[in-house]
């Protein structure tokens, strides 16, 4: 057991190091990054014919050897796309070496203090799920702020078709003129277009790279119009409306959940705080829980009956619209 110790805190220290070092480098050099990888995508090769064709090339680690090795794993696409809908400048090997040192450092320093298998795989878990939950943190408050900044970009849009001007152009205006993410996304799709992509490919990475229901609405207003025709500032205007209008609604609901989200919030810090009182009046009642076996798996019940509750009540004051 000491020798699996060992070689654990050995090879979490050099995950640790080595993913400390990358994720350092990569915040350090941010603007630099983020131009490469903008830059990078894109090659210019030559064929047999001497036409130039537009390729993409990804890379997924600035380590070779490591990015060999994810380029042989399509299984872990998903971890790349969720770093971009995050909009995060961590490559996809650094974030597997800070999650897998993390992993390891739960394990090592849970087997350290409580000498058990379980509680080190539990702790090897919760750590390793913690860049995880980061990331669909950064996830989720980037498409807020997208989704908040979509009618407003439709309306700019709609204006632009109204006075004469080409789609192409309506969606450089959102670029130049908003703030990012939805400057930032747009103003990249209109790039990709300029250097040869087709319109319904640029069109559809960027729905990949932003996961937003209402940006599909607008994606496949745009290319059914292409297809049949039709007044496209006329839908999209009715789409901006259509999308203030839910977010109206969404707030109101969201005022009738209070209650509900307060009560959740009331029911999961109670036992905790009741513990922590009894704990500091009479310790050797409470620690019963954590000496004796049947305490032990009487306080996991507990938690585990926790964890159900919050996921219900969640299910019960999530409403979608």
């Amino acid at each position: 057991m000491n020798i699996i110790i060992v070689a654990a805190a050995f090879m979490t220290t050099i995950l640790l190091i080595e993913g400390l070092y990358f994720a350092f480098r990569t915040v350090t050099n941010s603007k630099k990054e983020r131009l490469r990888k903008r830059v990078q995508p894109w090659t210019i090769q030559h064929r047999e014919s001497t036409m130039p064709t537009l390729m993409r090339h990804v890379i997924l680690s600035d380590v070779p050897w490591l990015n060999r090795f994810l380029h042989g794993m399509p299984i872990l696409r998903s971890i790349g796309l969720l770093l971009k809908q995050a909009d995060q400048p961590l490559s996809m090997g650094t974030f597997l070496l800070l999650s897998l040192a993390l992993c390891m450092a739960g394990f090592v320093m849970a087997t350290t203090f409580s000498h058990q298998v379980m509680v080190g795989l539990a702790a090897t878990l919760g750590a390793g799920s913690l860049p995880w939950m980061w990331l669909r943190l950064k996830k989720r408050a980037r498409n807020k702020r997208f989704e908040q900044q979509l009618p407003e970009a439709l309306d700019l849009i709609s204006r632009a078709l109204q006075a004469g001007h080409t789609l192409m152009v309506g969606m450089k205006m959102v670029g130049e003129d908003m703030q990012a993410p939805i400057g930032t996304e747009f103003l990249f799709t209109v790039e990709e277009i300029s250097y040869g992509a087709d319109v319904h490919e640029a069109l559809l990475h960027l729905a990949s790279r932003v996961d937003c229901a209402d940006l599909r609405f607008f994606i496949t207003a745009i290319l059914l119009q292409r297809e049949t025709g039709g007044n496209l500032a006329e839908i999209l205007g009715k789409t901006s409306t259509l999308i203030r209008q839910r977010f109206e609604l969404l707030g109101r609901i969201q005022v009738l959940a209070a209650e509900g989200k307060f009560s959740a919030i009331v029911l999961c810090v109670l036992p905790f705080a009741v513990g922590f009182i009894l704990y500091i009046l009479s310790p050797d009642y409470i620690s019963l829980l954590f000496t004796d076996s049947l305490g032990n798996i009487l306080a996991a019940t507990a938690v585990g009956l926790m964890i159900l509750g919050m996921l219900w009540i969640k299910i019960t004051i999530s409403i979608k619209v």
